[in-house]
């Protein structure tokens, strides 16, 4: 998947989540979120959702878009 920040084909490998804003992108673009005090996690290898490895099991939390009501 595309940074969905900035207009180059880099890969977008980390999420920047806030209140109000849930964004993929690219290296530059999360180290420019770092330094603005965001909050920034890495995402697991297949690109689409943070991985938390418990013991020997890998669970992909589900991101709040995907979460149903």
């Amino acid at each position: 998947m595309k940074c969905e920040r900035c207009p180059s084909d880099q890969e977008a490998h980390f999420r920047v989540q806030t209140d109000v804003l849930n964004m993929l992108v690219c290296t530059p673009c999360a180290n420019e979120a770092r330094s603005l005090g965001l909050p920034v996690e890495a995402l697991d290898k297949v690109g689409s959702l943070p991985a938390v490895i418990i013991g020997a099991r890998r669970i992909v939390e589900k991101s709040s878009l995907q979460r149903s009501c």
